[in-house]
């Protein structure tokens, strides 16, 4: 197991890498430093208030995933939530999506088991939404002859993809029946771990089969991204980059498409890359780019990194409590047992997260 985590690790920082190299070929260190130099920095303080801003929708649509429970602390899952970032910055492995899912169980009555089925649920829906952005966008963004197709197949199997999610956790138990007909095949270990990862996505997305949590976590799906797009928005105005609205969206629907691939603590060089190639689109000079990417970068990491230390903090919560939850991975919250949480370092989607 160890063996394989250092293979991730080091296949993260060489991806990185390569990724920073592209990013960084062929370019001209004084006109980044004059883009630099000339931005203007007022821009970065909505850019920051934004972010803010869509990291407290996230936290808000995270404590409604927990729905029937009602009497989570918005400060626990506030906190809970940045610390994730923070950890996700500066550990490999996005360990910061289990971390908070530790984190929330050891201050509110939830287990960390229904903790990390809401974490998954939330992939989910930034994926959907992700996509839908994108597939709004097609109509306004040059893009190479044959893409614009491939994205709305793309956004449709998606969309398909939440719709028989919320069916399958509106009626869990014909959806177990058709598991165990799936995997009737199989031995029986395999097999009963199969059906516990069920079960644990099945309780996340059971949530949404309720009506009066759906809308409201929908609505703020869509309207923390807006909050997210607008951050960048921002740090275009910074560069005097007058682009359609469309832009911000772009970039950050390709930014988090992005977060698939493996890549350091940060998204370093994959992030970069990926903003410079999404500005190309829009005939942005490449060394300016450079310099948008650079500052995006900052506005997008550094406020919830802050935020995550501060909440540590304040808690009086030491870093090496916070790395004791990746030791214990059978420690139980206030509810029960957690199991080793596949796919826990999925895409997280916060801007460049």
């Amino acid at each position: 197991m160890w063996h394989m985590k250092g293979l991730r690790v080091i296949a993260g920082l060489l991806v990185s890498a390569l990724f920073l190299y592209l990013a960084l070929r062929g370019v001209d260190f004084r006109r980044v430093g004059e883009a630099l130099r000339h931005a203007n920095y007022w821009w970065l303080l909505p850019g920051v208030l934004a972010i803010v801003l869509s990291i407290l929708l996230r936290a808000v649509r995270w404590r409604l995933l927990f729905h029937p429970r009602t009497d989570l602390r918005f400060a626990s899952v506030f906190g809970s939530l940045n610390v994730g970032y923070l950890v996700n910055d500066l550990l490999p492995m996005r360990l910061g999506e289990v971390v908070r899912a530790y984190l929330i169980s050891q201050q509110e009555a939830v287990s960390t088991t229904h903790a990390l089925s809401t974490v998954a649920v939330e992939r989910v829906l930034d994926m959907v939404v992700t996509v839908a952005y994108l597939a709004v966008l097609i109509p306004f963004v040059e893009l190479p002859v044959g893409a614009a197709d491939k994205v709305q197949a793309v956004a449709a199997v998606a969309v398909g993809a939440l719709l028989v999610m919320l069916v399958a956790g509106a009626l869990p138990a014909r959806t177990h029946q058709l598991a165990r007909l799936g995997t009737r095949f199989l031995p029986p270990g395999p097999a009963r771990r199969l059906h516990g990862l069920m079960d644990h996505f099945l309780e996340g997305f059971a949530v949404l089969s309720a009506p009066r949590v759906a809308l409201p976590v929908v609505a703020l799906s869509v309207a923390l991204w807006a909050l997210a797009a607008l951050a960048l928005y921002c740090v275009l105005f910074a560069f005097d980059l007058r682009l359609s609205p469309a832009a911000p969206f772009f970039v950050l629907a390709l930014v988090s498409l992005s977060f698939v691939v493996p890549a350091a603590p940060g998204h370093i060089g994959v992030f970069h890359w990926t903003v410079i190639t999404a500005l190309a689109t829009f005939h942005v000079q490449e060394d300016i780019a450079r310099s948008y990417a650079f500052l995006a970068h900052l506005v997008a990491f550094v406020p919830p990194m802050l935020m995550g230390a501060a909440y540590l903090w304040r808690a009086g919560l030491s870093w090496e409590r916070v790395l004791a939850f990746r030791r214990a991975p059978h420690r139980t919250g206030a509810g029960g047992e957690a199991p080793e949480p596949a796919g826990a370092s999925t895409a997280s989607a916060r801007p460049g997260k």
